[in-house]
C-alpha cells in the first residue's frame, strides 16, 4: 500500500478456510523513496485461528504509525498449513 496521509494501523481481521494456528501478523514499512518494504516488522500480533472460516481481529498499539507517501505491508506466518485466506485492513488517517 501506498499511504496518503499520517496515520496507524488500528487491526487486521483474518479468516481461513483451514486451521493455521496461531498466525504471526507482522506490520511492515518502508519510507517513501525506498525500494523494499522492511524484513522485520514494526509490530506484530498473534492471533487464534484454530477454527475455520472464523474471523479473528489482531488489534495493533499505537506505535503503529507511519507518515504520508510510505509503503507498508502486512504479513502473514502461520504456525500449520492454511487455506483460502482473507485479510481485511482498518487503517486511521489524519486528515489532508
Amino acid at each position: 500500500f501506498i499511504i496518503p496521509s499520517n496515520g496507524k494501523l488500528k487491526y487486521v481481521l483474518i479468516r481461513s478456510a483451514a486451521t493455521p494456528g496461531s498466525p504471526v501478523i507482522g506490520f511492515h514499512k518502508a519510507s517513501d523513496g525506498s525500494q523494499y518494504l522492511n524484513d522485520t516488522a514494526t509490530e506484530t500480533q498473534t492471533v487464534d485461528l484454530s477454527t475455520a472460516d472464523t474471523v479473528v481481529k489482531a488489534t495493533f498499539s499505537d506505535s503503529a504509525t507511519f507518515s504520508a507517501n510510505d509503503i507498508i505491508g502486512i504479513s502473514v506466518n502461520p504456525t500449520n498449513n492454511h487455506g483460502r485466506v482473507n485479510i481485511t485492513v482498518v487503517f486511521e488517517l489524519e486528515p489532508f
